[in-house]
């Protein structure tokens, strides 16, 4: 992968690190974004250990709750990279058991998932040039159950149920996905492919289990044991992420979802609810000022 730059988002621990660990040993110089910059600086120096010291890595501040701090990342990014190859939003948020709300006053786990994906992949697209052979790939989950976008979650007064929320910001991150493949196939020789890792144990979790603080105490130890029989370790989950960007450019089915580095059809995948889901949120953005 000499001569790839790759931007991942959550890179400092699970998918996104080993993520990270296994590209920067192939010679692919990464870009991490990351809230936490004591942790992205740990993961830096495990990246470091794994590649003999060789690797190239820069690090910047990222975080998806806040769209002034993303358009300060793109500045940055830009600032030191003319241009980029590869964007991988692994970032995600789960399991915000009471509703809580981003600087810009969207409900947190939409309005980092799905808001603040979009927001920043918009931003980065001038980086794309066409005479590379370019790459979006979006990490998203389980989203068999919709059958069509619910605009009413990016209304904040709507009723909070968290795991609805966490997965119709997945569906829609797929959507935009489809968008962006058929957008940019042939202007930007850009590809772009929706990725369900599975359940994976990382620390998107981490913001369920400090909220159930009691139930959390009695039945960690249990549900972790049963756990181990289905889900899978971080390296495991990163597999369909690495098959997307490994594979040949040519064999890269764009626009598609990809689970076990298998491409899966969807039906609620449709270029018509692509293209209606953009349109809303750069309305959306647009009336913010962003």
């Amino acid at each position: 992968m000499t001569g790839e730059v790759v931007v991942i988002t959550g890179s400092n621990t699970g998918i996104g690190l080993e993520t990270a660990k296994q590209l920067a040993k192939r010679n692919a110089t990464i870009i991490m974004g990351c809230r936490d910059m004591q942790k992205a600086k740990q993961a830096i120096v495990q990246i470091m250990q794994e590649t003999q010291n060789k690797a190239r890595v820069e690090l910047f501040q990222l975080d998806l709750a806040d769209l002034d701090n993303i358009a300060a990342f793109v500045k940055s990014v830009k600032s030191k990279f003319d241009q980029i190859t590869i964007l991988i939003n692994n970032a995600g948020l789960f399991g915000l058991i009471e509703k809580r709300v981003t600087k810009q006053n969207f409900e947190t786990i939409f309005g980092t998932n799905y808001i603040g994906t979009f927001y920043l992949t918009e931003q980065l697209l001038s980086l794309f040039k066409k005479e590379n052979q370019n790459r979006v790939l979006n990490v998203v989950s389980y989203i068999q159950k919709f059958d069509s976008p619910d605009y009413s979650f990016f209304d904040t007064n709507k009723k909070y149920e968290h795991i609805k929320t966490y997965f119709s910001s997945k569906y829609f991150l797929t959507l935009y996905t489809l968008y962006l493949n058929e957008q940019y196939q042939d202007s930007l020789n850009l590809k772009a492919v929706a990725i369900h890792p599975g359940v994976v144990d990382t620390e998107i979790t981490r913001n369920l289990s400090s909220s159930i603080k009691i139930i959390n105490i009695i039945l960690n130890s249990f549900l972790r044991y049963m756990y181990t029989f289905f889900i899978k370790t971080p390296i495991e989950g990163a597999q369909s992420t690495l098959h997307t960007a490994l594979a040949n450019f040519n064999n890269l089915a764009g626009g598609k979802y990809y689970e076990e580095c298998q491409v899966k059809e969807l039906k609620q995948i449709t270029i018509k609810y692509a293209q209606e889901s953009y349109s809303f949120t750069k309305n959306f953005l647009s009336k913010l000022k962003y």
